[in-house]
Parts: structure tokens; C-alpha cells; sequence
């Protein structure tokens, strides 16, 4: 085996550079940063508005994705709120969740249960006035294979379950890099409140 020795001048040099790792464009070495700062990618554009669905592109470039639901509000009972990527089907989504009731009388799904083929449902609205709220994170967002998700939300949800919480993980099976995003209406009611907040690092 022989061990080849690179003189000292194509490695970029170190003062100033603590911290950083050592990557290369395939020809020239340099030091990259590591950065987990989050920007918020649809500053100004962050309402749902008042249709079925809304949809944001643009978002393309990241490895990290994470989402916060604020206040969403639609103008049906029971409406359950989900998210999709890259104006992808349901058929691209598998999940494990557990869905939880505080109500008067206790509400449990199964936890163990696999469920391919769904959207990923992060709250539920108990009336037109209610709000619901939620986190979601997907990861490997430049990768064309799948990207892990996990989700977590709640809101009101009827008189008999009250409050509800989602939480779960699940598998995003695009084959594309992430470039947008939709939260959607399940049952087709439309949204009259509430906002997104999509960040990407």
C-alpha cells in the first residue's frame, strides 16, 4: 500500500479557520462552515389566505425544514389540517401517529399503527372559531430519496374528545430536493385565519 505525501500548500491554510471542516469543489480544497442558523424562507408571505389550500415554492436548497403553524382557523367543525411537500399525493407519505382527546371521555389511536398512504395531519379544529397550532420538520431536504419527518400539533376538538394533540414521524418519499410547500384543508372547508412560518437551515 502506498501512502501518498500532499505538500503542506494544497491544504488551505488553518489561522482563522477554528471550527470549519475541509471540503472541496472537486479540484480545489477549502474550508466550509457549519451553520445552523434558521431563515425564515416566506417572510411577508406567511398567511394562509382564504382558499382550500396554500401553497409556497422558492424554498429549494436546504437540508433542514421546519415549520410553524400559528393560529389556523377554517370555517367548517372537525377540520383536520395537514401538510404536504412538493405538491406531492398522499400516496407519498407513510406515518406512525398518535392521536390524543382530553375531553370527557379519554381519545387514544393506536400508536403502533403504520399508515401508508396518508397526509400528514398535524391538528384539528373543534369549531369555526377555534385555533390550532403545530410544529413539523423534515430533514434530508436536498436528498431524492426519503426525508424523515416529524410532526407534533393540536387545537379544540369537539365537545366530547376537547382537546386534541398529534404527534408522530413519518417518511416523506419524494424523489426530487425539496423546492415547496403546502398546508392544506382535509376535509375542503377553507381557511379564514392564521399563519406559516417556514424555515429552512
Amino acid at each position: 500500500m502506498a501512502i501518498k505525501d500532499y505538500p503542506s500548500a494544497q491544504i488551505p491554510a488553518q489561522t482563522g479557520n477554528s471550527g470549519k471542516y475541509l471540503t472541496t469543489n472537486g479540484s480545489v480544497p477549502s474550508w466550509g462552515s457549519v451553520s445552523l442558523n434558521l431563515t425564515l424562507l416566506n417572510s411577508g408571505n406567511t398567511t394562509v389566505g382564504t382558499s382550500t389550500s396554500k401553497t409556497w415554492t422558492g424554498l429549494d436548497g436546504y437540508d433542514n425544514y421546519y415549520i410553524r403553524f400559528s393560529n389556523l382557523s377554517a370555517n367548517s367543525i372537525q377540520d383536520e389540517f395537514s401538510a404536504r411537500f412538493n405538491g406531492s399525493s398522499s400516496s407519498n407519505y407513510t406515518r406512525v401517529k398518535v392521536e390524543a382527546g382530553s375531553g370527557s371521555t379519554l381519545y387514544w389511536s393506536n400508536p403502533f399503527t403504520t399508515e401508508a398512504g396518508g397526509d400528514i395531519v398535524f391538528a384539528r379544529n373543534g369549531s369555526a372559531t377555534d385555533s390550532s397550532y403545530g410544529y413539523l420538520n423534515l430533514q434530508a431536504g436536498k436528498s431524492t430519496g426519503l426525508k424523515p419527518i416529524q410532526f407534533l400539533g393540536g387545537g379544540p376538538g369537539n365537545s366530547t374528545y376537547g382537546t386534541m394533540t398529534y404527534w408522530g414521524i413519518g417518511t416523506c418519499n419524494v424523489t426530487t430536493a425539496i423546492s415547496s410547500f403546502s398546508v392544506i384543508c382535509s376535509s375542503g372547508a377553507s381557511f379564514d385565519a392564521g399563519n406559516v412560518y417556514i424555515y429552512g437551515a
